[in-house]
């Protein structure tokens, strides 16, 4: 895991998150999300908190999601997604309400340009009725991505039943929301456009989509074979399908033993965790069980070129497995320089491997077309949970703060082995030697550099006259 003095992956900021500033709020099951602006602000939130950095990420301020915003009815719990747009210096943070027997919320706050720091927050409240006309239904284990024009919000709804603050209701659909980038970053009303399937579980939005928005999710007439990708053109109502077959994998109970003897991924499913597009070149990734060829739980990574003319060259596919522990939560988003960079969780293994710890890592291609997955170790926990509850999700993002890299979470156990002894991190890394993109290097000032060469020479002069003496 740690790829040493050679190592392509550099960390440029590892910070933790300490109870001082999540409020003793942590939980095994975190979900951390985060985003970096180019004022330098960086907001991460998880289960149960937010935190603030108005100086880059050198101080973290707590602030209490369930205080943060008007109830309106609902209490707040607990599902948050932090993103960032540049192009519109908009920030966006979604909270998730819990459903009253009827409904829940999904609240959407935005803040751009001064407002962000000013934490002036705008919101937009959406529901399974008021953007869907489903009744008896609430929203769970949402995602954002962004496109050139639109924001996505990914969801479940799940039927309630007449019965208040129940998780266990039966599963409705899976829904993705656009909504105008422009509506919020200027305050206006908003006109949601909604798809939404039955056949689908926990649609995967991509991030680094343009133009064209993609999806994903496992193709349930083929499970554990295939998957299927849903299109979504910018300036189209029509959804376009696509299937494609994958490597048969198992959906078996995930089987991983912590060093401190812990089962740290009972909790581990199926759902699509990761994806990413790059033109018409997407990806998406899961957490698989270990079978017959893994002998641990691992990633499953599907390349998919939707313009290959070879049938056979359509499907890619670059796994992360290891021998001897499990990896798990994979994580991506694609950095302005145009790598795929991944956050994800390791361990297990038993007494000769390691507890639950966290990784930030670069796809890499090589001229003949294969892929290999380069990971650096961000920070390593000393205790597997006691409940074995690890999950759901992770986050990383393009750096607003540092063109060409990323800003990611993850977190691990120190300490212990309960919730309070949860350490969120946010960590920023890069590839080394990756130049910045031309928009974030400064126009050359010329007339500057003239007077910097005319000094170097007054400089030299002097040396010389100085020599001669």
């Amino acid at each position: 895991m740690d790829a040493g003095a050679d190592s392509p992956i550099v960390i440029t900021y590892n910070t933790p998150l300490r109870d001082a500033v999540t409020g003793g709020l942590t939980s095994t099951v975190t979900e951390p999300s985060v985003a970096d602006t180019k004022g330098g602000i960086v907001l991460a939130a998880g289960n149960w908190f937010a935190s603030i950095s108005k100086d880059d990420g050198q101080n973290y301020a707590f602030r209490n999601p369930s205080s943060a915003f008007p109830s309106d009815g609902f209490e707040w719990c607990c599902d948050q997604v932090v993103i960032y747009d540049p192009t519109r210096d908009l920030l966006i943070w979604y909270l998730q309400y819990v459903q009253n027997g009827h409904q829940n919320i999904g609240r959407i706050a935005v803040a751009s340009g001064e407002a962000i720091a000013a934490e002036k927050w705008v919101f937009y409240d959406l529901s399974p009725l008021n953007v869907g006309g489903w009744d008896d239904e609430w929203f769970d284990y949402a995602d954002l991505a962004i496109t050139a024009n639109h924001l996505y919000l990914s969801t479940n709804s799940f039927a309630t039943h007449g019965t208040a603050f129940s998780e266990d209701d039966s599963f409705a659909r899976a829904a993705v929301v656009r909504i105008e980038l422009d509506d919020l970053a200027k305050g206006r009303p908003i006109s949601p456009m909604v798809f939404d399937a039955e056949d689908g579980f926990s649609l995967k939005p991509t991030h680094g989509a343009n133009n064209e928005m993609y999806f994903g999710s496992h193709d349930f007439a083929a499970f554990e074979k295939g998957i299927v990708v849903f299109e979504w053109a910018e300036n189209s109502d029509t959804i376009v399908r696509h299937k494609f077959a994958v490597h048969e994998w198992s959906n078996a109970g995930r089987e991983s033993i912590a060093l401190d003897g812990t089962e740290w991924l009972r909790r581990t499913d199926f759902r699509m965790t990761a994806g990413w597009a790059k033109g018409r070149s997407l990806g998406f990734g899961w957490t698989a069980a270990q079978d017959s060829n893994f002998r641990h739980p691992h990633v499953r990574i599907a390349i998919i070129d939707l313009d290959a003319a070879d049938p056979d060259d359509r499907v890619r596919q670059a796994h992360i497995w290891s021998d001897e522990y499990a990896f798990a939560y994979p994580y991506t988003a694609v950095s302005a320089s145009g790598s795929v960079g991944v956050s994800l969780h390791y361990g297990g293994g038993g007494i000769e491997g390691v507890n639950p710890s966290h990784a930030v890592g670069v796809l890499k291609e090589a001229h003949d077309g294969s892929y290999s997955w380069m990971l650096q170790q961000s920070a390593a926990g000393t205790n597997g949970p006691i409940d074995g509850r690890w999950g759901d999700y992770l986050a990383v993002r393009p750096s607003a703060a540092n063109a060409g890299g990323w800003i990611a979470t993850g977190y691990t156990l120190v300490g212990g082995g309960s919730p309070e002894d949860i350490i969120p991190r946010v960590i920023r890394f890069e590839e080394a030697g990756i130049a910045p993109t031309a928009a974030a290097v400064p126009p050359v000032d010329h007339q500057l550099r003239e007077k910097l060469r005319q000094l170097q020479t007054d400089i030299d002069d002097m040396a010389k006259i100085l020599d001669m003496e």
